[in-house]
Parts: C-alpha cells; sequence; structure tokens
C-alpha cells in the first residue's frame, strides 16, 4: 500500500487530493517519490490524507482506519494541550 496506490484506487489526481485535504500538492508529489521520510510527517498532516482518503468511504474497514485515526488525533491534541493551571 502507498499514498499513491490509495490515490489511484480512488480516481483522485495529485490535485484533487492536494485540495481535499487542504495539503500542498508538491508535498503530496514529495511523498510518493520518497522524498520525505513517513517518520517526519506531522500527525495533522497524516489525518489530514486519511480523512481526504477515507472519511466517505463505502468499506466499512477503511472508514473503521479513518474513524479510529480521528480519535488518536483527538486525543493527541487533548494530551498536547497547556496545562490550564
Amino acid at each position: 500500500m502507498s499514498l499513491k496506490f490509495e490515490r489511484n484506487q480512488l480516481g483522485l489526481t495529485q490535485k484533487q487530493l492536494a485540495e481535499k485535504s487542504g495539503l500542498n500538492i508538491r508535498w503530496i508529489q514529495k511523498v510518493e517519490k520518497g522524498e520525505i521520510n513517513p517518520d517526519n510527517v506531522t500527525v495533522a498532516n497524516a489525518f489530514r490524507l486519511l480523512k481526504a482518503l477515507y472519511a466517505d468511504s463505502e468499506d466499512d474497514a477503511l472508514r473503521d482506519c479513518y474513524d479510529n485515526a480521528k480519535t488518536g488525533y483527538i486525543m493527541i491534541r487533548e494530551i498536547l494541550k497547556p496545562d490550564e493551571n
């Protein structure tokens, strides 16, 4: 599985994925070419990709993937908030 494979499975161009995810098309191109280390992708950008690819999927497993990622993303945002005390 790769971003390019998933994008092509959905019939999306890089431009369409960029627009749908709110990410820069050049960033998507670099990811697909392997020019960006996955370990350096922010949680926010990873979540944007998952949402763009899977949030509206008719495939239960893919929608579950998105739902689980959303829960994890929300938890991370809460953990990273400064202490209110």
